[in-house]
């Protein structure tokens, strides 16, 4: 490994410290000698970065689940669910489609009135 792989490989704080800037939430956990377990808590939910001895780490976040010795392979995965993910929940409520603009536009208080009014005499 070259000093330029080194300073590419992620510690799983560091992966998690990217994820909080999506997500938020608080950073747990702790390297042992058995090995590291990590969990991101925010609103959207856990993300687990797991490790026993030297074997792979295992990232969870909802549905994702990945094995991986390389956090910096499997960071741009997670990103990627992830803003699939809020790509949905956004979706469903953005009012910023040319569509809707004339009924969201600015000073816009009621649909246009296509009938005259009856006069009284």
């Amino acid at each position: 490994m070259s000093w330029e792989d080194v300073l590419k490989v992620l510690t799983p704080r560091m992966f998690l410290e990217n994820i909080q800037t999506v997500i938020g939430g608080e950073i747990k956990g702790s390297s042992m000698r058995s090995g590291d377990r990590y969990s991101l808590h925010s609103d959207r939910g856990k993300v687990t970065v797991a490790r026993k001895g030297s074997s792979a780490y295992n990232i969870r976040f909802g549905d994702f689940n990945m094995n991986d010795y390389n956090l910096s392979r499997v960071l741009p995965r997670l990103m990627d669910y992830i803003n699939g993910d809020m790509e949905k929940v956004a979706g469903a409520v953005v009012t910023s489609s040319p569509a809707h603009t004339p009924l969201f536009s600015e000073g816009r208080t009621g649909g246009r009135k296509n009938a005259k009014d009856k006069e009284d005499r």
